[in-house]
């Protein structure tokens, strides 16, 4: 199975083949492309060990630095290793991934308005959310 979502936009496009036409994908099926679960447990592992880093070495700074490094990233790992081509999904799934990391607090910890009930609403909100939207070209 393809990473990239596909909708019946493209099918259209695509001629059936003999064994029938293939469907477009679900809810479920979008929910799961559209999170990019590898990058976020690659986040999960390099976080634990910024936060375990021996003194002297500012955490926060790298912190944040795993962070945007991951953040564009993601855009180009879905882009050019899971050859994903639509825009509208590249974004969402990039958008997903600092949602998550949102979520988990990671360097966002470091703001005094930072709240993890915070990601814990909005994590659910979102992830509900992208799984109705059907990425176009």
């Amino acid at each position: 199975m393809s990473r990239e979502v596909v909708t019946k936009q493209d099918l259209a496009k695509v001629k059936a083949e003999a064994a029938g036409e293939p469907e477009a994908d679900q809810f479920k099926d979008r929910l799961m492309k559209y999170i990019p679960g590898e990058i976020v447990s690659l986040f999960i592992l390099l976080d634990g060990l910024a936060r375990n880093a021996p003194e002297g070495v500012s955490k926060g700074v790298i912190g944040w630095v795993v962070f945007v490094v991951l953040l564009v990233g993601t855009w180009f790992y879905l882009r050019r290793i899971q050859k994903v081509t639509k825009w509208q999904q590249l974004l969402i799934s990039t958008a997903a991934f600092a949602v998550w990391v949102f979520y988990l607090g990671g360097p966002f910890d470091s703001f005094s308005w930072y709240n993890q009930f915070y990601g814990n609403l909005l994590l659910p909100v979102y992830t509900f959310g992208i799984a109705l939207v059907e990425a176009k070209a």
